[in-house]
């Protein structure tokens, strides 16, 4: 069971690192979340591959600043909430129940606040 576990964690790391590559190419597709997520599930997947990937010069552009200073630049983080504020108000579009309207507010209104308030602005 742990290896089926340590198995999936990988590809999901593949998987989400290629939308992530993906992401530097096209606009709309946010890099950074993604490159994200392939270092968490790396991390429980494989220490060969997540010990890889933190030598890329991926992890060192798009990641190293946001894991270890806690800083984004001012372009990402408008690229970043854009994007959560798009995929929320179709989600919101999309909800039938007033209930999970207003939980998605809520999501929204913390991701702003995570990202305006605690997440520092690196002006490059």
């Amino acid at each position: 069971m742990r290896n089926i576990t340590r198995l999936v964690c990988t590809g999901l790391g593949l998987l989400l690192l290629g939308i992530g590559c993906i992401g530097i190419v096209v606009p709309v597709l946010p890099t950074t979340p993604f490159l994200l997520a392939a270092v968490f599930f790396f991390a429980k997947g494989s220490i060969k591959f997540h010990d890889w990937f933190l030598r890329t010069k991926l992890y060192q552009h798009y990641i190293i600043n946001i894991v270890v200073k806690k800083e984004m630049t001012r372009k990402s983080k408008i690229i970043v909430l854009g994007t959560i504020t798009g995929l929320l108000i179709i989600v919101m579009i999309l909800a039938p129940i007033w209930h999970i309207k207003a939980l998605i507010v809520v999501i929204a209104l913390l991701h702003y606040y995570y990202f305006l308030f605690r997440m520092k602005t690196d002006d490059q």
